[in-house]
């Protein structure tokens, strides 16, 4: 499957569950606010009154029964709902009365986690006592829901600050987690590229503290999201790195 129908595969899901939340929405396809491939998408509907946590509520249990892992959240009367599925992608909506709005990237929950490689032994070479690897030690157990929405939010936050960035795999390790991404020809400055991650990140309720300037280039900030993660994210030689911890509250 292309990369045009894996996203045109996303936006239909993506539509089906607003829809199935709220029957009578009106869609805005609106430009990708986080890279080319990235989907951006507005529903309104004038003739509904619920709350907003009665229609996140909808939603949320609309994505459940499809099999989307969800965390929810609430910053300043908007509703948030956090969502990934490996294999199919993750994003972040806001609710308010009326409006769904939708920011997400399709297929990023199967990037970024492959298979650890066990070596081959050489050829006609005995294993070495206590080398078998142990059953299923070849695969990384699969990720959790809120390590798979951290690392939608924050790869969304690095994309929106420098749009072509790669990333290796995130490493999870417990409650501990680090997520970067950078592009090898990008040439704003560390300072510009943390402004743009934080903007985006406040954008979705976090909470960014940026330290104070030292001699060197690189740049830092405070950040974390009740319910979901809080450490630093650091900007250095044109890239962004995120070192912190998934939280409960």
């Amino acid at each position: 499957m292309s990369a045009d129908q894996d996203r045109a595969r996303f936006v239909e899901r993506i539509r089906g569950h607003i829809t199935a939340a709220m029957p009578g929405a009106a869609f805005l396809d609106l430009d990708p606010v986080i890279g080319e491939d990235s989907v951006s998408l507005s529903a309104y509907d004038e003739h509904d009154a619920r709350p907003a946590a009665e229609i996140v509520a909808a939603l949320d249990a609309a994505l459940t029964a499809d099999g989307w892992q969800t965390v929810r959240s609430r910053e300043d009367g908007t509703e948030g709902l956090n969502i990934a599925q490996e294999g199919v992608g993750g994003g972040v909506f806001g609710v308010q009365a009326m409006v769904i709005s939708f920011t997400g990237v399709p297929g990023y929950g199967g990037q970024g986690q492959p298979a650890r490689s066990v070596p081959e032994p050489e050829p006609g070479a005995e294993p070495e006592p206590g080398a078998e690897p142990e059953p299923d030690a070849a695969e990384p157990p699969p990720p959790t829901g809120r390590q798979l929405a951290v690392s939608g939010e924050i790869r969304a936050a690095i994309r929106s600050a420098t749009p072509r960035a790669v990333h290796p795999r995130d490493d999870f390790d417990g409650d501990e987690v680090r997520i970067a991404g950078w592009d090898p020809d990008e040439r704003q400055s560390n300072e510009a590229l943390l402004a743009k991650a934080g903007t985006h990140l406040t954008a979705h309720g976090w909470q960014v503290v940026p330290d104070a300037w030292t001699d060197s280039e690189d740049r830092s900030a405070v950040v974390g999201k009740a319910g979901l993660a809080s450490g630093r994210l650091h900007a250095s030689n044109g890239g962004l790195t995120f070192v912190g911890r998934l939280t409960d509250g």
